[in-house]
């Protein structure tokens, strides 16, 4: 058994685990399995996989990942790729070169994953990872002690090098200039978050809804109801009687209808995860809506026809908006499509649309809303997040008679166009859950949401929200049960000390995120110009960074040459054999390694006195490229 090559396989899986959420599926079981045969080969001492399979894979197994992402350039595929090949890397181990290279290698991926996600925990795991990756490299420095003995005297030396490093670090963060477009951005893809996407259809948010991540988090300048929440995303026009899509938009930027009763305004900045490609939330009607970055603001927004970004987004951002909460609609006009019905809708539906009229040639479009709300109500209709698949919206309406919000507002739409009634699908979040330590929302996947807007003239688009006919609670609470406490009392000691503990943390890494993402290149301005700096420019910031990293590197510099050598014994007898050498009348070129110096030997014309050289040449080779302990380094040094 090989504990140094077991620790490197326990270090790469530490690091190889987060990555598993971003990555395919057969990418992560090529990883397990790569991880599981290097224990094998470590316990057997057989090699499973053979040299040819090694090249076939490394060759393979990039053209599988284009094949899957479409690119390897990007945040999923290039860390994909990466924690593949570096599993793989751990059977081509034959010297403490190699696994040096691999405790590098595990330093890069586990430092990838900052790339999706730069939350407290990946920080603090990140910094663990560290830590083991350090201890490894120790271990390598000293080959006669086991792995688990330097645990011992790591925090000592590890936190030695944190001190040395801590300077650099705090140089780097608040000097180095910040850049005006996250360069992860280059490569973004159009892939949006796995369930929401730019269209809609019913039963295709299963897993999202069941998912407790977080989409993104708000800030209030004073106390609103959950209710009263609708987080808009996408305005969807164009159906073909089940799906809806967003077709051509018209633009829903508008000023509330003059006269509405019940108007609020309200202030509110949102943190927005980077899961959701273009796609900006807000509250209805909004007033002002922009990105807390200036020198980001003006070059990703995009209100042409709605709030979103330039290019998919993934770095986590600070939004500021204004929104006026009115119970009335806005002055926008619907466009033709708001009114297109597919024609293969079947006369079962068109005979209910029919029925559902307040009276005969009635078209108050109000009253047929509370005719089709009240079909839903009265005849048997069920909330739930899982639905049999339905590929026609006559299964929904007439023999399933359940589903989740995208089946009842995709059903309550297209049932009042039948009417002659101008609708349409938004799709979003609704509600949030509050936090009461950090005094803010945290609006999360399965807070995804779906409702109605109808037109009425004189009053403009109206949100009208069919879930409220077979779950009201829903809305008024604003939250679904988070899946943890599935089959718990949420009553019970157990489940309020759990759910204390959650919130608290999630306050806390809240308001880590706030500290990074309020250091923009305009605090870092300001900053500056707090300590005297006047006019602080591009070139100003440089020049300060500059001017700080370079004495600390000539002081990183200096301790360095001054720490006492610890020569290695096999590098000080490679010197002392090449020095025999050349004593011998044999010229040694200073960049010849070991078997090149015994390739030159056996063509030398006078190989025959140079034969004693070349056993202790040998014998390097065997001690330096192959396991040996300190005792036979030292041993071979004084024999020397």
């Amino acid at each position: 058994m090989n504990s140094r090559l077991n620790y490197q396989i326990a270090v790469l899986t530490f690091c190889f685990l987060p990555h598993v959420s971003e990555m395919p599926v057969w990418a992560s079981a090529f990883g397990f399995v790569f991880l599981a045969l290097a224990l094998f080969t470590s316990f057997s001492g057989r090699q499973i996989l053979k040299k040819p399979i090694l090249h076939f894979l490394t060759l393979a197994l990039p053209i599988a990942t284009y094949a899957q992402f479409g690119t390897l350039l990007g945040p999923e595929p290039a860390s994909t790729l990466l924690t593949m090949l570096v599993a793989l890397k751990l059977h081509e181990i034959r010297s403490p070169r190699d696994e040096k290279v691999v405790m590098t290698l595990n330093v890069l991926v586990v430092m990838t994953w900052l790339l999706f996600s730069q939350s407290l925990f990946t920080t603090s795991y990140m910094i663990l990872a560290l830590l083991l990756v350090g201890v490894g490299f120790m271990s390598l420095q000293s080959p006669d002690r086991r792995v688990l003995s330097l645990l011992a005297s790591t925090p000592r030396r590890i936190g030695l090098d944190v001190l040395v490093a801590l300077p650099l670090f705090l140089v780097f963060f608040f000097f180095f200039p910040r850049f005006s477009t996250p360069l992860s951005n280059i490569f973004a893809n159009q892939q949006t978050r796995v369930g929401f996407s730019d269209d809609l259809t019913p039963g295709a948010w299963a897993d999202l809804v069941q998912s407790d991540e977080v989409a993104f988090r708000v800030l209030f300048t004073e106390p609103v109801r959950t209710s009263q929440l609708y987080w808009r995303g996408l305005v969807l026009h164009q159906t073909d009687g089940f799906s809806w899509t967003r077709g051509r938009e018209a633009n829903f930027v508008a000023e509330t209808v003059p006269g509405s009763s019940e108007t609020r305004t309200i202030d509110y900045e949102i943190i927005l995860e980077p899961r959701y490609g273009r796609t900006l939330f807000h509250l209805e009607q909004p007033l002002h809506l922009e990105i807390k970055d200036r020198q980001v603001r003006n070059r990703v927004l995009n209100r042409e026809t709605h709030y979103s970004l330039a290019m998919p987004n993934i770095a986590r951002l600070s939004l500021q908006g204004r929104s006026r909460l009115t119970a009335d609609g806005t002055q926008e006009s619907f466009a033709p499509h708001d009114l297109q019905i597919p024609e293969n809708i079947s006369q079962e539906v068109r005979d209910l649309a029919a029925r559902l009229k307040a009276a005969p040639l009635s078209r108050d479009p109000l009253a047929i809303s509370d005719e089709v709300l009240d079909f839903f109500r009265e005849s048997g209709f069920q909330y739930t997040t899982t639905t049999p698949e339905m590929p026609r919206i006559d299964d929904f309406l007439f023999r399933v008679k359940a589903g989740f919000c995208e089946h009842y507002a995709a059903a309550y739409s297209l049932l009042m166009r039948l009417n002659g009634i101008p609708a349409r699908v938004v799709i979003g979040f609704q509600g949030g859950e509050y936090n009461n330590y950090g005094n803010y929302l945290v609006i999360r996947d399965r807070n995804a949401h779906a409702w109605s807007e109808i037109f009425v003239n004189g009053r403009g688009w109206i949100r009208v929200d069919p879930t409220t006919a077979v779950n009201a609670a829903r809305i008024e609470t604003g939250d679904y049960l988070n899946p943890l406490f599935a089959g718990l009392d949420r009553n019970s000691f157990f489940a309020q000390v759990l759910q204390s503990s959650l919130t608290y943390f999630e306050a806390v890494n809240t308001r880590y995120i706030l500290f990074l993402l309020d250091y923009t290149s305009e605090t870092q301005i300001a900053w500056l110009e707090r300590l005297g700096l006047k006019n602080v420019s591009k070139k100003t910031i440089w020049a300060v960074f500059f001017f700080t990293l370079a004495p600390l590197l000539v002081l990183m510099l200096y301790l360095v040459r001054k720490r006492p050598k610890n020569l290695n014994p096999l590098s000080v007898s490679f010197k002392a054999i090449k020095a025999r050498l050349e004593s011998s009348g044999f010229k040694v070129s200073h960049h010849w390694g070991p078997q090149t110096i015994l390739q030159k030997i056996d063509e030398h014309p006078d190989r025959a006195k140079l034969d004693l050289h070349k056993q202790k040449l040998n014998r390097y080779i065997e001690l330096a490229y192959g396991p040996s302990s300190q005792e036979e380094q030292n041993q071979f040094l004084k024999e020397l």
